[in-house]
């Protein structure tokens, strides 16, 4: 059991829809649920996994990383053992401040380290007790669904804590009428299911980053072999979508059904597809991009698991359509349309359509268990590793390879 890993992670965006972090949450492997039973055991079993065995770089490359952390381990000298930078130190809503435990998050604070306070309501005992390390604080995090947003009763509370250095961030922002609502009450920093999802971004126009068209673009100019082309584009499921859309377009004329992206390239050639990247690359304004990088990475985070995944029981070929299904079976979030539509429209084979809408065959089965992980789903997780004969410990290794390969393309492309 000691070799079984499984961290789960949720993105922290600021205004400006930038990833500044992600809080990595505890996930009891082989577990029917994830259910934290015991505060202190969590925090040192995500400690460890992420420190130890899977690394601090693979799970959140250069960004900072969000732990929860009760009263026991802020006590104990072993917290000194977490690097006080790159980490935010979450206090659980459930810590009871006294004297010793506010003398320790100054001696703490003074080292480096840098606190957040969780679930806060705002209620007046919950001010009464947390009130005397109010100063040792960075940010106060506020759960929606304890403390539904009001923008007249926030306002004053979003003030007072400003007044003394401290940000407030939005947990469990699930609709964009919230994300809104929040913003005009002055939230600095948001988290929730809304934002692994495109609605944040108005319209139906995706764009890549702009870096990776220039470097595809050269490629192209460079007459690469389609394989290589191939793996750049793997990279960005921005542009492969805009490139499926162009291949059934008016423009381009007749459909087929597209199996692989090597084939959607073949279709259109060095020269053609050179001078499509370039006027796209010139459509693109500069502030579109950054609102993409939460999507951009659960659309690459989802295609890495699923070829991983089906690494242990099938060959590359197979692994390579796992992956490409990964990338495509968001389109119906990206492109606001239903999803049996857009695979029509754009000769998607059968094998392909059942997968995503299906869950067919072993590529589907794949994709079924990618979303459970997504979802922590955990008990849908343990019937479906069992279908596709995947052990824990697979499972485990899957993980921790996509994290690491993921945040080495985003850092690549300079998104991360």
């Amino acid at each position: 059991m000691e070799n079984k890993i499984h961290i789960g992670r949720q993105v922290i965006l600021d205004r400006s829809s930038t990833v500044i972090g992600y809080e990595l949450l505890f996930r009891e492997v082989g577990a029917l649920v994830s259910e934290v039973k015991d505060d202190r055991f969590a925090t040192a079993k995500v400690l460890t996994d992420t420190l130890n065995a899977i690394g601090l770089q693979p799970l959140v490359g250069t960004k900072t990383a969000f732990i929860n952390i009760d009263r026991t381990f802020l006590l104990n000298r072993v917290v000194e053992s977490i690097p006080a930078d790159g980490f935010v130190l979450e206090i659980l809503e459930t810590t009871i401040v006294d004297e010793e435990l506010t003398t320790r998050i100054k001696e703490l604070h003074a080292k480096g380290y840098v606190f957040a306070l969780d679930d806060f309501d705002f209620s007046a005992p919950m001010i009464k007790n947390f009130e005397p390390i109010f100063p040792y604080l960075t940010m106060v995090k506020v759960d929606l669904m304890l403390s539904p947003p009001d923008v007249e009763a926030f306002s004053a509370k979003i003030e007072f804590f400003k007044a003394l250095g401290v940000e407030l961030l939005a947990e469990k922002v699930e609709t964009k009428t919230q994300y809104e609502r929040c913003l005009k009450m002055g939230f600095s920093y948001f988290q929730g299911f809304f934002f692994a999802k495109p609605d944040i971004i108005e319209g139906k126009k995706i764009n890549p980053n702009k870096l990776a068209l220039v470097q595809l673009i050269k490629l192209l100019i460079s007459q690469e072999p389609f394989d290589v082309i191939e793996a750049h584009i793997s990279r960005s499921p921005e542009i492969l979508v805009n490139l499926l859309r162009y291949l059934n377009s008016a423009s381009f004329g007749i459909k087929r059904e597209i199996t692989s992206i090597k084939q959607a390239v073949a279709l259109l050639g060095y020269g053609p597809l050179m001078r499509w990247l370039t006027l796209l690359f010139y459509s693109i304004r500069d502030s579109d991009s950054a609102h993409m990088q939460p999507l951009l990475e659960t659309v690459l985070l989802r295609a890495e698991i699923m070829k991983q995944l089906t690494l242990y029981a099938q060959d590359k070929q197979t692994a390579d359509k796992a992956y490409f299904v990964g990338l495509i079976s968001m389109l119906d979030v990206i492109l606001h349309r239903d999803m049996k539509d857009i695979l029509q429209d754009m000769a998607f084979e059968p094998a392909i359509q059942e997968a995503i809408l299906e869950s067919k065959a072993l590529i589907g089965k794949t994709l079924k268990l990618t979303r459970c992980i997504e979802q922590s789903v955990s008990k849908d997780e343990l019937a479906l590793c069992n279908e596709l004969s995947l052990t824990y410990e697979n499972l485990a290794d899957a993980l921790a390879t996509s994290y690491g390969a993921v945040m080495q393309l985003l850092e690549e492309l300079q998104v991360a």
